[in-house]
């Protein structure tokens, strides 16, 4: 009979769940996971409620139902966040393994005078790539070049070494996120790649044993946890001859090119300064901004980066070759230094714990990348969105006229009103009839006692509007109307949209003593959400912020970083000398 089914099923689970404690019964011997004692009390505690009477009626059935229906949502309940547990654990295993001292170890060996300067080709560069390939052999990957080796040759003796660790997810394992190094350097020098002096050995720790070290590092993490996209780890060889490697990669892939949905180019990021990351390509997909800041405003293990977002794309790295062909990039850079293409390159001047931290932010930001459903597609307009016009686009807007053009001695809170110290010839409160030793008390009936009320109420005030004052010895009332200049500014901010980065928008004006001052934004600051709230692209001429009563929270990004604020109308930043 059903119930009695039912009722031996639910008798023998909850009496098992009570017996073992925590330890669920409907684990398997593969997997740890726990379900809470109190759910088995609570199930035998029903079943008490609701004992087998023998008789089959539908109340029946349906009691049962609803039991075994709970007990099996808590089994599921708890797979899921012990599931989600491991997960995380395991992420944050990957990320702590990419750490300093292996990065210094490698970095040591590679820009070792063992390796003579590892030029393309020669018996250096031949042991460094020996080096890479045992490195990659001891992590567990496979060949990616050819007929399924590690390597890929080409002209002159030269070698890419290609590794590939296999995606997660069945239907997205044939796309690629391709990450590459070059490893190669100058050898001993010439005229034609280096500033001097020449003959002496050109370790290259920073161009390119710090890029090259970072990529060991990054391979042995996707191994520990994977990626649902394959990566593909590319070392290239013969870039400082023209980037031979990528180059030919590109002519000869092993890998569909159309497969290859972003590539990352690691090259000279071992000279952290100021904990200070440029990023070029960014102009190069869809909202790469906005995922960059979020990946680096929370960083596991690591202290966020400063980071400066360059527009620049020249063809001086292996990123060049794959973005002519139409593939989106994003390149880490800390900077050229005086030791650039000289012998003076050595390993004791890496900064091994800022590489971790360009490491470890590589590794998640290709996490965070890698959640997307749809992968990146290249912008063309990346093209023609060079420096110049990153200057134009982030060049505020000039300050509005002045509203009212008057002047006041700065007062916290009077009730006398605020003593007028000027008026601007030809302006609104001139035109007004606003005299020098007039004391305003009140705009639009409002009584005005504090500079913060004063800028409050010219800043919102329509342009019609009513003056309040006490004037001369026997400190008469008079009311004046008075025509503001331009339109009411509530919050004092302007802001234009990046076509780029279409879910944030960037400040390009803040008016001073206005609530957008008081709360810390910044001309060329992208603001993310408003009130919690996204900021949702192509909303027209709609004003987000319209209607919004005060305090109004906004989370912006600021180099790289994301902050909070608030927006208040009590609020506002005190000018010297006072005036609007």
């Amino acid at each position: 009979m059903i119930v009695s089914i039912l009722d031996i099923l639910l008798l023998v689970a909850s009496q098992i769940v009570v017996s073992r404690g925590r330890k669920s019964a409907f684990c398997s011997p593969l997997v740890s996971c726990d379900l809470p004692l109190e759910a088995g009390l609570l199930f035998s505690c029903m079943l008490r409620a609701y004992p087998f009477s023998g008789v089959i009626t539908m109340r029946n059935c349906f009691i049962h139902f609803v039991i075994v229906a709970g007990i099996f949502s808590q089994i599921l309940t708890s797979f899921s966040a012990r599931a989600e547990s491991t997960s995380q654990n395991r992420m944050n295993h990957a990320i702590s393994g990419i750490s300093s001292a292996d990065l210094k170890t490698h970095v040591d060996t590679l820009a070792d005078d063992t390796f003579e300067g590892r030029a393309a080709g020669t018996r250096g560069g031949r042991a460094a790539a020996g080096y890479l390939r045992q490195q990659l052999i001891s992590i567990g990957l496979k060949g990616a070049g050819e007929n399924g080796e590690f390597t890929q040759p080409f002209r002159r003796g030269c070698q890419n070494i290609l590794a590939i660790v296999p995606g997660s997810d069945p239907a997205l394992k044939d796309e690629v996120i391709l990450i590459g190094a070059h490893y190669d350097h100058v050898g001993y020098g010439s005229r034609r790649n280096s500033y001097g002096p020449t003959g002496f050995i050109h370790n290259g720790a920073d161009d390119n044993a710090s890029g090259t070290a970072a990529l060991l590092e990054l391979a042995e993490a996707f191994t520990t946890y994977p990626c649902r996209r394959s990566i593909l780890i590319a070392f290239w060889d013969g870039e400082e001859q023209g980037l031979w490697g990528s180059k030919h990669f590109i002519a000869n892939p092993t890998f569909p090119l159309e497969k290859i949905k972003m590539a990352l180019n690691l090259d000279m990021v071992g000279r952290l300064r100021n904990n200070s990351l440029t990023i070029y390509g960014t102009r190069t997909w869809d909202s790469a901004r906005t995922l960059l800041s979020s990946v680096n405003s929370s960083m596991v293990s690591s202290e966020p980066l400063e980071i400066i977002f360059d527009w620049e794309i020249k063809p001086n790295s292996d990123h060049h070759p794959f973005y002519k062909s139409g593939i989106p990039y994003f390149m880490p850079h800390t900077g050229l230094h005086d030791d650039y293409h000289r012998p003076r390159d050595d390993a004791h001047k890496i900064n091994s714990v800022g590489l971790e931290s360009v490491a470890r932010f590589t590794y998640q930001t290709v996490l965070e990348i890698d959640q997307l459903d749809a992968a990146p597609t290249f912008r063309p307009l990346s093209k023609w969105e060079t420096p110049q016009a990153k200057h134009r686009f982030e060049l505020p807007l000039q300050p509005p006229e002045k509203r009212l053009g008057l002047r006041w001695a700065s007062v916290q809170n009077s009730k006398n009103g605020l003593f007028v110290t000027s008026v601007d010839r030809d302006s609104p409160a001139a035109l007004a009839g606003v005299a020098r030793g007039d004391r305003v008390i009140a705009f639009n009936g409002k009584a005005v006692t504090s500079d913060t009320e004063m800028q409050h109420a010219v800043f919102s005030s329509p342009a019609s509007s009513r003056i309040t004052l006490h004037r001369g010895k026997d400190d008469s009332e008079k009311i004046i109307d008075v025509t503001l200049r331009g339109q009411p500014l509530r919050l004092g901010l302007s802001w234009r949209q990046d076509a780029a980065n279409p879910n944030s928008a960037m400040v390009s004006r803040v008016i001073s003593g206005s609530p957008a001052a008081a709360s810390g934004l910044l001309p060329a600051d992208r603001i993310h959400s408003i009130n919690g709230k996204a900021w949702v692209a192509d909303q027209g001429n709609q004003n987000p912020f319209l209607g919004l009563p005060f305090p109004i929270h906004v989370t912006y990004e600021r180099r790289g970083k994301l902050h909070a604020t608030v927006m208040s109308a009590n609020d506002s930043v005190r000018l010297d000398p006072q005036g609007d």
